[in-house]
Order: C-alpha cells, then structure tokens, then sequence
C-alpha cells in the first residue's frame, strides 16, 4: 500500500511540473459580435473553451462557435523549421514544430494563423521517414477539423503513411473514398503519387506508369513530387522493356535533385533492369532453340551427275 501511495504521489508531482512549466497558450480570439479578446487558452471540453482573458483571473467556458478565428501568440518563425525543411534536415524541422504545435490542435476547427506550419509540420514527418507520427497527427487532426480543403490534404498525408506502414489495403479504401484530385488542384502530385503507388502494388503496371506520368506532365512545378513522378515513370518505362527512355529519365532525376530520397534506390532498379533483362535474353534464347527443332529443313539439292 505504501508503495502504490509513493508511486501515485510521484506521478501527481510529475503531473504539476509539467503542468507549471508548460507554456501558457496565449492568442487573441475575435469573436462573433466583432469583439476581440486577448487570452491564454486553458482547456477544450467538447465544443467548449475554457480561457483566461487578459488582466483577469476569472476562468471563463466559451462556445468554439462563438469564436470566429484565433490568433496564436506563437513565433512559429523562431523555430527555424522552413529553413531547416529547405536544407533538407526533415527530421530536425519536424521536431522544432512538434516542440510548439501540439497544444494549438484542439482549437483547429476555428479559423486560425498556424495551418500552414501544421502542414510543414505533416510534411517534414513524412520525408524524415516517420511514418507512425505522420499517420497520428493527420488522424488527430481529422477528427478535429471541419470538411475542408486542409482537411483533403490531411487525408492524402493519412493515405501515405498506411502505404508507407504496409497498410496497402487500408490506403486504397481511403483513396477511392475520398475521390480524385482536379490535375490543377495543388494536392494533384500527392493523389497522383498514391495512386500510381497503390496500382503498382496491385501489379497495375499500364495504369501505374500512366497515373505517374500525370504527375510528371500536370504537375511539373511541383518541386516537392516531381522527384517521386520521374522516379515512378522511369520505373515503368523499365517495367515496358524501354530502358534507354528509363536511363534517359533517371539521369534527369540525378542531375536535377542529386538529394532526392529517390536517387539511392536507383542502383537497386538499375540491377533488377539487369536481371530482367537477362532473364528475357536467356527466356527468347531457348525459345529460339525450341522452335529450331521443329523447322522444317530445306531440302538439299541433288548434285549427282
């Protein structure tokens, strides 16, 4: 009993430290009737907010449909993420928004000034490779949101990371239950590249080269994708036996984004190129020297005198 006593009073203390060195979510809330409050967010209880407001001590419960938009009190600049993202330290600039994000995200159904770092934040998880994190965030975060256009990317970023998690299945459910993307729409490269994928694990070979050549020719400005269309493309290029147009477009892809997460899988392709390749020389070989035994021989003339 002693014991369990000792370990509950370890955790409450645990509890309150955290509690007390937090840092206090401050934002100016506009409201319905045009007012605007300053105030530190304390809590969210259903569809209620619970704040302090500015020069008072008094905590106050306040419908999210009373508030109208909110914004952060955050210097989301400060963390240094959009420059540690554009070096390509994924893992760093995600680690600098999740140090300053989280606590915003049960306020996110109210128009707000931080969904474009809740998208980097999305981002930076998913080319750093975590996966587990990226699919917990977009579904923390759908369940909060209203039907919107974040709230399609939300999905998108959810449907890669199953795929990525080997939820393959699971990933092409949500796709087809979201509906396609408008090519113009800038969430195109993403639809594009998780469908191609999904039809190439679904030994789609025809429809996946197309789907990834959409994002190639639809969406050539988007620099973020653009490595993964012509990786996509050049893979099945190879997968059709054309492998001088495949080379072609895998020396583009090294010369024009040598930092790709794409370019260390190229040599891995290149080989099963090679195999394949092979395969198909040793498979026409001894089809050849089936046939010939079957051809039917010129009769030799008679050159008797």
């Amino acid at each position: 009993m002693t014991h369990r006593l000792s370990f509950i009073c370890l955790l409450l203390a645990a509890l309150l430290t955290t509690t007390a060195n937090a840092a206090p979510l401050n934002a100016r809330l506009t409201l319905k009737n045009k007012q605007k409050w300053d105030a530190e967010l304390k809590g969210r209880h259903g569809d209620l907010v619970t704040l302090i407001e500015s020069g008072k001590t008094t905590e106050v419960s306040l419908p999210i449909t009373e508030i109208t938009s909110i914004e952060f009190r955050l210097d989301l600049e400060k963390t240094g993420a959009i420059e540690k993202f554009d070096a390509n330290n994924f893992k760093a600039a995600a680690a600098a928004l999740q140090a300053v994000l989280p606590p915003t995200f049960p306020y996110l159904d109210a128009k707000n000034n931080v969904l474009p770092y809740v998208s980097l934040l999305l981002r930076a998880l998913y080319w750093s490779e975590q996966y587990r994190e990226t699919l917990s965030t977009a579904e923390t975060l759908l369940a909060r949101l209203p039907d919107d256009s974040f709230k399609r990317e939300l999905q998108l970023w959810r449907i890669l990371a199953l795929l990525e998690s080997g939820r393959k299945t699971d990933a092409e459910i949500e796709l087809e239950r979201m509906g396609p993307v408008p090519r113009k729409d800038d969430l195109a490269a993403m639809y594009f590249y998780a469908r191609s994928t999904i039809q190439w694990a679904n030994q789609q070979w025809e429809p996946a080269h197309i789907t990834a050549t959409q994002l190639v020719v639809f969406r050539p400005k988007d620099l973020e994708w653009l490595p993964a269309g012509l990786y996509l493309t050049a893979r099945g290029y190879g997968q059709m036996r054309a492998y001088d147009t495949a080379n072609q477009i895998l020396d583009e892809l090294q010369r024009f984004f040598p930092q790709s997460r794409w370019v260390p899988l190229i040599p891995k392709l290149q080989e099963a190129w090679k195999q394949q390749r092979e395969a198909d020389e040793k498979a026409r070989a001894e089809k050849e020297k089936e046939e010939a035994k079957y051809r039917i021989q010129p009769a030799r003339k008679d050159t008797t005198p």
